[in-house]
């Protein structure tokens, strides 16, 4: 016991000093940019954060979807922090069984190929679980499997498991012996071939009927229903939060945070320029308050009370941040007009011809299938494709942009259902909103000379689903 409790003090200024607590520190990368971590500054949308709850607490398998860049990892991050997870990302997997390893590998199974064969003629794997196992106030290393005992001794080992990557009876199995992981997360599932997640969705059925595994699904698409779509049976058992939108009152609490966060106040007319322009990317928003401060010379809360950044400041950062993107929208624009074969080229090229004639609030809306190829019926591609040739082709253009041009992320998407090509890359859109659409079509080898007679009939086509600016 410390002396001084033997014989209490009897005065306040007696007692030993108490241990000074070191003030922390805000730094604007910790709040504003892009970070691997969660932003200080995270804000919770109504619309957003409350359906993710609610689908956590239903026990669904959940699929978290919408643009690049406008937060869905962070809302991912944000909600299921305090719940044990297990996280894979699917940017590299090319088939079901890698998908699966993969899955065991990152709940904490060491996976080899075995030398034993399925019935279709495909190799097993085995699969060992390495744990900790208190024995006697000690913790001994073993791994989960069928359990082999050796006389009196303290130890335990097993066997390891062997596997049908293919079989999800086996994959459940497997899972079932760890008992400390019920939620597995799969970041950029939209990089899976088609037919891959076409295949997990089949499995996501029987995962929610004969187990306690759910899954978080964070993909690239605008669609809804994507997975309803390649699995009916889906259908009570999914919840789908899409993360896509942001109001300009969200958008001004996170900058709002942000200052207060660090003691700062950006200039009143740089935040309404940085709101008004940034077609409601968050990344956009971001990044624009990180790059004031970080040039004003404002790296920490230890500027508290500077104003940052002017109208003038703002416009530079914005036409900045377009003019970072111009390099890969034109590869992008030149790669995609090519088409995946010779054959397909004219289809792609009048396709993307469509959206670079489009204005970008008809963008945002996404556009169907009729109206590109009455876009291209009225301005003649040299042989015209066909509707069914575009119903055909426009769902692969995902896979084409990841696979065969390597594009991450990806500018267009096609929604299934709705069969309407949707931009889902906003850093594009912020693009070509600054750019002379005339030009950029008579550089991509197309008649600039038609652009204008498409946006003033555009009103009057069929199905016009035009949004107003």
């Amino acid at each position: 016991m410390p002396d001084f409790l033997k014989n209490p003090p009897r005065l306040i200024r007696d007692f030993p000093p108490l241990p000074r607590k070191l003030p922390t520190i805000t730094r604007v990368n910790e709040v504003f940019g892009v970070s691997r971590d969660l932003p200080l500054n995270y804000v919770e949308r109504d619309k957003v954060d409350n359906k993710l709850f609610l689908a956590l607490e239903q026990n669904h398998h959940i699929v978290i979807h919408g643009s690049s860049k406008q937060g869905k990892t962070c809302l991912r991050k944000w909600n299921i922090k305090n719940r044990a997870h297990a996280v894979v990302a699917c940017i590299e997997i090319r088939t079901v069984t890698e998908l699966n390893a993969a899955i065991l590998k990152a709940v904490g199974y060491k996976v080899e190929k075995s030398q034993s064969v399925t019935v279709s003629g495909k190799h097993r794997v085995t699969a060992r679980l390495d744990t900790k196992i208190p024995v006697l106030g000690k913790e001994i290393s073993g791994s989960v499997g069928r359990e082999v005992e050796h006389g009196q001794s303290q130890s335990v080992t097993s066997e390891p498991l062997e596997l049908d990557l293919e079989d999800i009876n086996d994959m459940i199995d497997a899972l079932d012996s760890v008992k400390t992981r019920t939620l597995i997360v799969l970041e950029d599932f939209h990089y899976l071939p088609s037919k891959v997640q076409h295949s997990f969705s089949r499995s996501l059925k029987g995962y929610f009927d004969y187990s306690d595994h759910r899954f978080v699904l964070i993909g690239v698409w605008l669609d809804d229903n994507k997975l309803l779509r390649y699995n009916g049976d889906l259908g009570g058992r999914i919840s789908t939060v899409n993360a896509d939108k942001w109001s300009r009152d969200e958008l001004d609490r996170v900058v709002s945070s942000g200052e207060e966060l660090i003691g700062i106040s950006f200039d009143h007319d740089f935040k309404n320029h940085i709101l008004d322009s940034c077609l409601d990317s968050v990344w956009v928003v971001q990044q624009a308050c990180y790059q004031a401060c970080i040039e004003q010379g404002v790296i920490s809360d230890a500027h508290e009370g500077a104003v940052v950044g002017s109208l003038e400041h703002a416009k530079k950062l914005i036409d900045g941040i377009v003019q970072d993107q111009a390099s890969r929208a034109e590869s992008f624009i030149d790669s995609f007009s090519a088409g995946p074969t010779t054959v397909l080229t004219n289809i792609y090229r009048w396709t993307i011809y469509t959206v670079l004639a489009c204005d970008i609030a008809r963008l945002e809306g996404g556009l169907s299938v009729a109206e590109i190829a009455e876009f291209i019926g009225t301005f003649g591609a040299p042989v015209d494709p066909n509707l069914r040739d575009l119903i055909r082709e426009l769902p692969e253009i995902s896979e084409f942009q990841m696979h065969h041009l390597e594009i991450s992320p990806i500018v267009l998407d096609y929604d299934f259902g709705a069969r309407r090509l949707n931009v889902v890359d906003r850093s594009f859109l912020l693009w070509l909103s600054g750019q002379n659409r005339v030009d950029i079509l008579r550089q991509a080898g197309m008649p600039g000379n038609s652009l204008r007679r498409w946006q003033r009939d555009v009103h009057d086509m069929p199905n016009s689903h035009h949004k107003s600016e």
